[in-house]
């Protein structure tokens, strides 16, 4: 069940949004799936679901690594999130510069508060 709706239904809306990214402001992909993509620019319509794909995998890392000692699970998570932090920073996916910024803040907070 867990794959379900964690990993599938991600998945296949990332599929629809995919096959139909040249008509995202057409008919009814923009009446059910605006939500996914609304205020990003054009080309990265993904963004949502690399921020989800972030998500997963953190919480995946934490509990899977349980053999590794809390230490290393932190490390493994502030890796993820420096990556994602610098594709943030080179994408800015946002339409507004003020949700760049304030996503880029909410990475750091992660960041900081795993380091703390």
């Amino acid at each position: 069940m867990f794959a379900v709706w964690v990993i599938g239904s991600p998945l296949l809306a990332f599929y629809i949004l995919f096959r139909n990214r040249r008509h995202l402001e057409e008919g009814a992909i923009r009446n059910y799936m605006l939500v996914l993509y609304q205020g990003l620019r054009p080309e990265v319509f993904y963004w949502e679901f690399v921020n989800t794909f972030r998500k997963v995998l953190i919480l995946l890392l934490n509990v899977f690594l349980t053999s590794f000692s809390a230490h290393y699970r932190i490390l493994f998570a502030i890796v993820v999130l420096v990556i994602i932090l610098r594709v943030q920073e080179k994408l800015k996916p946002y339409k507004n510069e003020d949700n760049n910024r304030v996503e880029m803040l909410a990475i750091m907070a992660a960041i900081t508060t795993l380091y703390c």
